[in-house]
């Protein structure tokens, strides 16, 4: 299709909201994932909180759960703070378990 100088052909202008809409939807995910990743993150903290006040006192399962994976809910922040683009798209499965995880346990 022949351009005119300075105007757009209508391939380009599609191409150009294509690539718009994906910047957006990714942008809408990282968003989401961070909260998700970020919200994890506090509830291990949260239930770290919930440590036995002696030590014979039976803990909490989730002080147990948080004991276990706060190491993890940290690191997981951490590499997706530091990673670029693609690499946040790797952890798009991480996410969505840390999120599936997050919607049991606000049931």
């Amino acid at each position: 299709m022949k351009k005119f100088s300075g105007h757009k052909t209508v391939n380009e202008i599609s191409e150009y909201r294509r690539r718009r809409r994906e910047r957006e939807e990714y942008e809408r995910w990282e968003n989401g994932a961070w909260n998700t990743l970020r919200g994890y993150l506090r509830l291990m903290y949260e239930w770290m909180e919930m440590e036995p006040d002696r030590p014979d006192d039976e803990p909490d399962r989730r002080f147990i759960y948080a004991l276990n994976n706060l190491n993890r809910a940290e690191w997981l922040c951490e590499e997706f703070i530091n990673a670029d683009e693609e690499g946040r798209k790797e952890m798009r499965a991480e996410v969505e378990r840390v999120a599936g995880f997050l919607r049991v346990q606000r049931v």
